[in-house]
């Protein structure tokens, strides 16, 4: 979309780490703090980590396509 809209590329780059970036631990600490379900925000920081890696590596990849 950042593309198609004229976005520069180094934009788009930093959008894309952005997506692939895994979230954050102050979700933990937050839902603590608000009475939340703190076993599943901490296995939601987890698993959002380990998918990070794939999460990265195909941003990365998308992007270079597009590159000058």
């Amino acid at each position: 979309l950042l593309y198609h809209a004229g976005s520069q590329i180094l934009s788009i780059k930093v959008a894309a780490i952005l997506l692939g970036a895994p979230a954050a631990t102050v979700s933990v600490i937050m839902s603590g703090e608000m009475n939340g379900d703190v076993t599943f925000a901490s296995s939601q920081v987890t698993v959002s980590t380990l998918v990070s890696a794939l999460t990265f590596c195909f941003w990365t990849y998308l992007v270079g396509t597009i590159g000058p």
